[in-house]
């Protein structure tokens, strides 16, 4: 029974310390990763509504 007790605490410190270690912030370069995709989405974005308008300006 104590291999037991003892597995059972192993493991909720292992389980504790990773769920730890995934809170952490992100750095500068996560950040920027996500301004960047951000951004590209925005453009891609404006160039189908671009090219959205030109193919209905050039069918009238």
């Amino acid at each position: 029974m104590k291999i037991d007790r003892r597995f059972r605490v192993i493991l909720v410190i292992t389980m504790l310390a990773m769920s730890l270690s995934a809170c952490e912030k992100p750095g500068p370069a996560e950040t920027a990763g996500k301004q960047i995709d951000k951004a590209a989405e925005s453009v891609t974005h404006s160039l189908n509504n671009t090219i959205h308008q030109t193919e209905k300006a050039l069918k009238n």
